[in-house]
């Protein structure tokens, strides 16, 4: 009775074995989940207020989806050999492929470029209207400016119509369906006029950023015939 139980522990250890039980429990090991992608967020040289940027390697396929808590989107952003570049975003926290990247700061609020907020200097109005511009005609093309009650500031508007010039040019051909098309002298042209007419002041507003030569010289010239008329 002795040697048989000994025959018994003897066995047991190698029915466990794998040289026992064959190649099947061997055969199929548990295969390791891809790698994700990684990703991080920048402030860039893009003009403001898109100045950011997302860097990610690591991905897979073709095309990833980009999303930012600002409501940026981009399906299809390009990956080549695994890196994504998505440049001139609005500041943000954003995810490549559902992965969430690193950086990045707390969305602004565009705004509505009514000159209510008195604190806001000219260099705030500008990126608050060039933000809300390039993504309202990113958004759609047949977008039209905002209608508001009260007097737009003029940072503000000169920043929206830069930002949905750009918008264009980036999404919609360089066309729009929705905006007036009126030139940048005109632009200049009647605000210098509106202004000279109020205050007989000819001086253009200080702005953030250089203005554009045609719209400086319409400024100039509608606040010439504006004093001529009225400020004698």
């Amino acid at each position: 009775m002795r040697n048989k139980l000994l025959r018994i522990a003897v066995l047991i250890p190698l029915a466990a074995s794998p040289l026992v039980l064959g190649p099947t429990v061997l055969a199929h090991p548990v295969a390791a989940a891809p790698a994700a992608g990684t990703c991080n967020v920048t402030n860039g040289y893009a003009p403001p207020p898109n100045t950011w940027a997302i860097n990610g390697s690591g991905f897979t396929g073709d095309t990833v989806a980009v999303k930012g808590d600002n409501g940026y989107s981009n399906p299809a952003a390009k990956v080549t050999n695994g890196s994504v570049r998505e440049g001139g975003v609005p500041q943000g926290h954003y995810t490549v492929g559902g992965v969430t990247c690193t950086g990045g700061k707390d969305p602004v609020d565009a705004g509505t470029g009514t000159g209510t907020d008195t604190g806001a200097d000219a260099k705030a109005q500008y990126d608050k209207g060039f933000q809300k511009g390039f993504q309202t005609i990113r958004g759609s093309c047949s977008a039209k400016p905002p209608q508001t009650l009260g007097e737009v500031d003029p940072n503000w508007q000169k920043g929206y119509d830069n930002g949905a010039a750009l918008a264009a040019k980036s999404f919609c051909g360089d066309k729009t369906d929705g905006q007036t098309g009126t030139s940048e002298y005109d632009k200049g042209h009647k605000l210098g006029y509106d202004t000279t007419k109020a205050t007989c002041q000819t001086a253009p507003p200080k702005t953030a950023v250089a203005p554009d030569p045609e719209w400086i010289r319409g400024y100039n010239e509608g606040a010439a015939k504006a004093s001529a008329e009225f400020c004698k």
